[in-house]
């Protein structure tokens, strides 16, 4: 058995439904994970109505 500590955890990357947990909470809603070259992407589906408010004119910042 392996044991690491980390902040990032991917279960199932091979897998069309990969499980993805930062500091022990579930990251949902993820549609996409690439690894390459050391490099992480995850991507998750944009909040509809937050596209709504930018195309509004309203400035939206994540944080």
């Amino acid at each position: 058995m392996q044991t690491v500590q980390t902040d990032l955890t991917i279960l199932g990357a091979h897998t069309p439904t990969p499980a993805i947990y930062w500091k022990g909470q579930q990251v949902t809603n993820v549609s996409g994970l690439k690894v390459l070259d050391g490099k992480v992407t995850i991507t998750v589906p944009e909040d509809p109505l937050l596209a709504e408010m930018q195309a509004a004119g309203i400035i939206v910042r994540r944080v």
